[in-house]
């Protein structure tokens, strides 16, 4: 059977994440789930205790690791820091790393297909049955569970102002069709146009989503059920899914599971690795 290839990005700020998803992640997949798991890791730096800390809480696990400080990626970091656009209301926006997502096929170019997740989640199903979604009609699937308003700049990048868009959070992806669409090249275009025009907030999820406008294999909201800390349940898009119906809880907003003070921590503090020794 195919391996299942699953892609992280961390930094230091986010390492309580990454050991929580992937322990949320094993526990809740079949054994033969595990055994096809491969995990494709990209860390701002200090590669090595990145690996000791996995190999300390995972030692069975496949996975290959990337340090974005190495040489070799300076020129694709300092790419992304020059053509990057910060917002001054999402401080997250400052950090190179939320731009990394965008190139995880030239990062690994030897994969033809992986499922990303961000770090600020837990996994309460097997994720073989995501990343065994058909993509023969649409290169990516997530679930489209926004609706994005771009009329500000629909012209200006010939898209649909309405179409529906997805949290760009999780996803599965061909890299054979991005690559051979060299949708690399498209997002530093984006970048570029947004730098100069102002086109849109955030980061990274505008420029994925206007890549894939309406070529996006829809899936299950129960995939991204994104927590609101003012909220009894958790909230995808217009519809309450209880606790137990969500496929994967995500902490998109500011507040995230792995502080203390969040309405939710419980939910995400089961889910802390031991050291298997």
């Amino acid at each position: 059977m195919e391996n299942v290839n699953i892609a992280l990005i961390t930094d230091e700020h986010q390492k309580k994440g990454l050991h929580n998803l992937i322990e949320s992640i094993l526990r809740n997949s079949s054994e033969l789930s595990r055994e096809r798991f491969s995990f494709f890791i990209i860390v701002d730096k200090d590669e090595a205790t990145y690996k000791k800390e996995l190999d300390a809480f995972f030692p069975s696990i496949r996975y290959t690791i990337i340090g974005l400080d190495q040489e070799r990626y300076r020129e694709l970091t300092g790419k992304i820091l020059n053509n990057m656009v910060v917002h001054h209301d999402h401080s997250y926006t400052r950090n190179v790393m939320v731009f990394i997502s965008l190139f995880l096929p030239d990062l690994f170019p030897k994969l033809t297909k992986y499922l990303y997740l961000d770090v600020d989640m837990i996994v309460q199903a097997d994720l073989c049955d995501l990343y065994e979604v058909n993509l023969s009609h649409h290169p990516i699937a997530s679930p489209l569970i926004l609706k994005a308003k771009y009329h500000r700049y629909a012209k200006e990048l010939n898209i649909d102002p309405n179409w529906k868009n997805f949290n760009s959070g999780i996803y599965v992806l061909d890299c054979d069709f991005w690559r051979s669409n060299n949708l690399s090249a498209r997002c530093f275009e984006i970048m570029k146009k947004h730098k100069v025009k102002k086109l849109f907030r955030f980061a990274s999820q505008p420029i994925i989503n206007i890549l894939f406008q309406n070529n996006v294999q829809d899936v299950s909201p129960a995939w991204n059920v994104r927590l609101k800390n003012r909220s009894r349940y958790f909230m995808s898009i217009g519809s309450f899914i209880i606790r137990n119906k969500a496929f994967v809880l995500h902490w998109a907003g500011p507040s995230k599971g792995w502080d203390p003070k969040n309405k939710f921590y419980k939910l995400w503090a089961k889910f802390i690795p031991l050291e298997k020794h």
